[in-house]
């Protein structure tokens, strides 16, 4: 196997384990599921089209929420403004 593949592999399953994991912290009190969402979101936009798709079709359903969430992107981190701006419904197909 490549590695390339192996990293990939480990990128993607690795998001996912976040992702994951900050779903099941979030009744705990406190903010450490919403950072934890994040950093998941993150490795899986940079590497699955698929989670982009399904988080773009999400975000076309709440065109409000989308646009409002686009228009406040523009001062964060730039690996969270990397996430709103690769899921965006008007540029994923």
């Amino acid at each position: 196997m490549r590695i390339e593949a192996i990293q990939n592999t480990a990128i993607l399953t690795g998001g996912w384990a976040l992702l994951l994991t900050g779903i099941l912290t979030i009744p705990l009190p406190g903010p450490f599921s919403a950072p934890i969402i994040a950093l998941g979101g993150v490795a899986l936009a940079r590497r699955s089209a698929t989670f982009r798709l399904g988080v773009a079709r999400i975000r076309a359903r709440f065109p409000r929420g989308s646009r409002a969430l686009s228009a406040r992107a523009r001062g964060w981190p730039r690996a969270l403004r990397y996430l709103v701006l690769r899921t965006d419904p008007r540029r994923v197909r």
